[in-house]
């Protein structure tokens, strides 16, 4: 049985079970943090690096900064932190 850390992404657990270094670059998204104003970055990327986010910015910032990074492509989509209180199921 493989333990997650509560804020290690679903779509990267495998790689991470695995033991791989993994960096992944969510753009051309919605990005919401929980920062004094709750800020909603537009038109955003983020780029998670093992199980920490790394940075949020442009998406032509990000994905230059990160060429070899996943790419995930986040059009029409929202990324929101994980609440210590929501329901989970198990994977």
């Amino acid at each position: 049985m493989e333990v997650y850390a509560r804020t290690t992404p679903f779509f990267m657990r495998r790689r991470l079970a695995a033991g791989d270094a993994l960096t992944v670059v969510i753009h051309n998204a919605a990005i919401v943090t929980v920062d004094d104003r709750d800020t909603v970055h537009y038109d955003a990327a983020i780029a998670i690096e093992g199980d920490r986010i790394a940075a949020i910015g442009s998406s032509a910032d990000l994905l230059a900064r990160h060429p070899a990074a996943e790419r995930l492509d986040g059009r029409g989509k929202m990324v929101m932190p994980d609440s210590p209180t929501s329901t989970r199921t198990s994977p």
